[in-house]
């Protein structure tokens, strides 16, 4: 049973191929599969929901333990007694051997973001730290100091903390080829990516591209750090490395990830990684920031006092959906959440505003059942994490992170209808802070 694809009742599924657990669909119900989560224990999550009403049942996949349920009463049929049904099928969940020879999960391949028409990357060698740049494949990053004067960074920590402001870089690569073609298409709002090693690189937004002097055998770019690995490179940069320098990359996921990488307030980093990390530092309200109150911080689940919070937000989803419940200072966040369902009745999309509290803010990925792919919408980074196509799927979500206000946007896709394609929780969580103005 994949998402959508509905089990009949009087059916006997087998969660798939590789796992023991078998249930019994009882007659007179019909439902989808609208989870498969790997747990913070290692076990799998089942999620089971009932087309009809859009009540859910939630069961351990390894024992068929039940995890939790939710009967929608005023969906109900009075004919029919949802929770019982529920109670069949978790009466029913029993072990069987297993069909086939567990496999390892797929390596994520898949992006729903289209790389770029053609690919352009250029070769360096030589890192010029006097910032002149004067001989063919050299380049420098650099820093404007509080006179307005500009010097060339010396540390690696430099390229990736804030204090590049611009790249000065050689119309000649390495080869002594002319590369001013490429170099002169570059705009504000492109990405350049320099990279000197697998787990040593930064991916820079263009902030301005000046043009350049008649005959001038530089170009000069204004640049801001959007994504970066750290592992690889710390100390004094190597004036005398190989360098690459690539115009508009693929968007970066975590497929295939080795190391922690930084994308915005974002740390991604493996499972399981027991090296260290960027430590998190605690966040205090930017100036200018929209702030919330103490008062505004207190646990209720009152929708009156929830939509008068200053981070409330009307979220724009598809026809039909409706807002469920909602709290503010759910687990202590200073923000709100929101439980929307879609227009059958069934659990829609959750939704968190929310300052974040430290920062960086660590992500853990990948599970290798999704895909966690940094992009940077409107302006702002973002996450977006999906399902790769298969058995055992994870909810779509979005996080965009606003940063004149310090604020996070999240939207998970719980509804299989919101699954698959990211567009539908992009939507929402863009909706949210383009209310405001944001």
């Amino acid at each position: 049973m994949l998402r959508d694809q509905p089990v009949a009742g009087g059916a006997t599924y087998r969660a798939s191929t590789f796992t023991t657990l078998v249930i019994d669909v009882p007659s007179g119900m019909m439902l989808v599969r609208s989870t498969g989560n790997l747990l913070a224990d290692g076990h799998w999550l089942l999620g089971l929901e009932d087309v009809e009403s859009g009540s859910w049942l939630s069961l351990d996949l390894l024992t068929g333990e039940e995890l939790g349920r939710e009967v929608i009463e005023s969906s109900q049929d009075p004919r029919r007694d949802v929770g019982a049904l529920f109670d069949q099928i978790a009466a029913s969940a029993r072990t069987v051997p297993a069909t086939s020879t567990p496999a390892p999960p797929p390596t994520p391949t898949a992006t729903p973001t289209p790389a770029p028409a053609s690919l352009t990357t250029l070769a360096y060698d030589r890192y010029d730290a006097t910032g002149a740049v004067t001989t063919a494949g050299s380049y420098a990053f650099l820093t404007t100091g509080d006179d307005g004067t500009m010097t060339a960074v010396t540390t690696y920590e430099a390229l990736r903390n804030g204090t590049t402001t611009s790249l000065r870089i050689h119309t000649s690569d390495a080869k002594g080829v002319s590369r001013s073609g490429v170099l002169d298409s570059v705009e504000a709002g492109d990405i350049l990516e320099w990279r000197e090693a697998g787990q040593c690189w930064v991916r820079y937004r263009v902030t301005a591209a000046p043009q350049p002097a008649a005959g001038a055998a530089t170009r000069e770019y204004g640049v801001e750090w959007v994504t970066y690995a750290y592992t690889g490179c710390s100390g004094a940069l190597d004036a005398t490395a190989t360098a690459s320098v690539q115009l508009n990359p693929p968007a970066f996921t975590s497929a295939g990830l080795a190391a922690p990488v930084r994308h915005g307030p974002y740390l991604l980093h493996p499972i399981g990684w027991d090296g260290p990390l960027q430590p998190q530092v605690a966040t205090a309200p930017l100036g200018g920031a929209q702030g919330s109150s103490s008062a505004d911080r207190a646990v209720s689940d009152d929708l009156a006092v929830v939509m008068a919070h200053p981070f409330w937000r009307e979220p724009d989803f598809p026809d039909g959906w409706t807002l469920h419940s909602a709290a503010v200072g759910y687990e202590g966040i200073d923000g709100y959440f929101a439980i929307y369902l879609d227009a059958r009745g069934g659990f829609g999309a959750d939704v968190q505003v929310a300052r974040l509290p430290r920062l960086p803010d660590y992500v853990s990925a990948p599970d290798g059942l999704s895909i966690y792919e940094a992009r940077t919408i409107d302006g702002h980074p973002a996450v977006v994490r999906y399902s790769l196509t298969g058995d055992l799927t994870h909810e779509t979500s979005v996080y965009i992170f606003h940063e004149a206000t310090g604020i996070e946007y999240l939207v998970v896709g719980v509804s299989p209808r919101a699954g698959g394609s990211p567009d539908i929780v992009i939507a929402a969580a863009r909706s949210l802070y383009r209310a405001a103005g944001e």
